[in-house]
């Protein structure tokens, strides 16, 4: 029988490898240069593993104060990100603030900036940021037609927020790059690259936004 120990060792492997935002914010190394695809099959088999590390939870026996105690914590927080996937609440989440729309980009924010493989692992990343987007646009208007829009504000202050982000003078991820120290020339090409393509996929997501999300939006 599993112990609460490795039940919960396993979730968080598993957990970074499925989500390696998550990874980068709990200092998880070896996802540095990955974002999750954000479709609507990835938001399914995140919540799949939670209902899996929620059965293995139920099965195992808790040995004394500490793993009742870890084993309580971890069913609550599991439980509600099930729950919030069942009502739709993850997949049709959009605000200003704690989204995949801000998620993706703060995650650059936290990656090491100096020397030849923070560089790589930046550019990396950068080059899945359009993928990301466009999966989770896709995610979005699908929760939207299924009777889950967003708020008309919500969307409309987010796709702000993309304009802002890939403004031609000065976007984020131009000036990303030029923040980077240490940098290789024979990784230069590739930085700019990707920051030309990582800008472009954010405006385009705020035109998705404003086109094709907020006739479905919801006035509250």
């Amino acid at each position: 029988m599993l112990s609460i120990d490795s039940i919960a060792e396993d979730y968080v492997e598993r957990a970074a490898a499925l989500d390696p935002v998550l990874a980068t914010y709990a200092g998880i190394a070896g996802h540095d240069r990955e974002l999750p695809d954000l479709s609507a099959d990835w938001f399914a088999e995140r919540a799949g593993l939670e209902r899996s590390t929620l059965a293995a939870l139920d099965a195992a026996k808790a040995l004394g104060p500490r793993e009742q105690t870890a084993r309580a914590a971890m069913r609550e927080r599991l439980a509600l990100a099930v729950e919030r996937y069942d009502a739709g609440d993850t997949t049709s989440e959009l605000n200003v603030i704690d989204s995949w729309v801000q998620n993706v980009r703060e995650v650059f924010d936290l990656m090491p900036a100096e020397g030849e493989e923070a560089a790589a692992d930046v550019a990396k990343r950068m080059a899945a940021v359009p993928v990301a987007y466009r999966q989770f646009g896709q995610t979005l208007l699908g929760a939207a037609r299924n009777g889950r829009p967003p708020a008309r504000l919500q969307v409309e202050e987010v796709a702000k927020q993309c304009a802002a982000w890939a403004a031609p003078e000065e976007s984020f991820y131009g000036g990303l790059v030029k923040r980077l120290t240490g940098v290789p020339d024979s990784l230069r090409g590739e930085l700019d690259a990707a920051a030309r393509d990582a800008t472009a996929a954010t405006a385009a997501l705020g035109g998705f936004l404003r086109r094709e999300l907020l006739p479905l939006a919801r006035d509250r």
